[in-house]
């Protein structure tokens, strides 16, 4: 569905076990064949690939920006840093060098040979690949697999499998691990004797870039008792400016939320005051 409106634009298939199981076995079948490619031949794919992806990252933008609801810019900026990756590893698949160490024993010789080992996120280093999209977002790594079958990535060595609703919430795993961050919490903090102009710009950036939906993006904002009025007052002039609307607008500046607020995981910032850097510090932590 488009965020701006809740209009229906795409039908993605809902993977059950069966697919995931179809999936994993058409990688383990395709895993020999592409392990045993040199990693030059394999770095001519990706580059091929990285190709392809600049070539057409209007249309993946245009993708991006649908199901997803990031501005024009941002969307086309992303898919330009999806091919970035795919041009360093290209590079760097011919190079993955083994090493000779020295022995305790002068009459031996240890050699460490580095070689692929199983499905994992690794195409570079000869490994394949099953690759479980967001639900909500599921578009975009089907392009993916799109093009990367037609830059003669082999059948089974990338895999993508789509599901919204059969899927473990992150409660159920937080349950099985031990250390699991389900959400950012990161703090902004502003000093009295910060540059006015520079932190509201900073702050107006780090809050609301894809409009709060980043796991990057400040969620609590200290600000210094003797600069808090004039920053607020600031904050809110630059927010005034925004235009929110559909991502395609190049005037727009502020994108619709893809699935609604979690926590302050949107456009929503909350300005605290502070007297002391100690005080903030343990707020900070806390």
């Amino acid at each position: 569905m488009l965020p701006k409106n809740a209009t229906k634009t795409f039908i993605c298939l809902e993977s059950k076990i069966d697919h995931i199981n179809a999936a994993i076995q058409a990688a383990s079948r395709a895993f020999p064949t592409w392990r045993a490619q040199s990693g030059r031949q394999r770095g001519r794919i990706l580059r091929k690939i990285f190709d392809l992806i600049v070539e057409n990252n209007e249309d993946i933008g245009k993708i991006i920006t649908a199901e997803n609801g990031k501005t024009k810019g941002e969307a086309k900026g992303k898919a330009l840093f999806l091919a970035g990756f795919f041009e360093w590893f290209s590079e760097e698949a011919p190079r993955i060098y083994g090493d000779v160490i020295p022995h305790s024993n002068p009459s031996c010789r240890t050699q460490v040979v580095k070689e692929p080992v199983g499905v994992a996120a690794a195409l570079a280093a000869g490994c394949t690949v099953v690759m479980k999209s967001d639900g909500l977002t599921p578009f975009t790594p089907n392009a993916l697999a799109i093009l990367a079958e037609r830059e003669g990535v082999p059948k089974g060595v990338f895999n993508v499998v789509t599901a919204l609703d059969n899927t473990p919430s992150p409660g159920r795993l937080a349950s099985t691990l031990k250390k699991l961050s389900l959400g950012g919490n990161a703090p902004f903090i502003v000093l009295d004797d910060a540059d006015l102009e520079t932190a509201v710009t900073s702050a107006v950036t780090s809050k609301f870039k894809v409009t709060g939906q980043t796991c990057v993006c400040a969620n609590r904002f200290f600000i210094q008792e003797g600069i808090y009025e004039k920053l607020s007052q600031r904050f809110v002039e630059e927010m005034k400016k925004s235009q929110v609307g559909d991502g395609q607008n190049t005037v727009v500046t502020h994108d619709p939320l893809t699935n609604g607020v979690e926590k302050t995981f949107g456009p929503l910032a909350a300005l605290s005051k502070f007297t002391t850097k100690d005080e903030v510090v343990d707020r900070a932590n806390n």
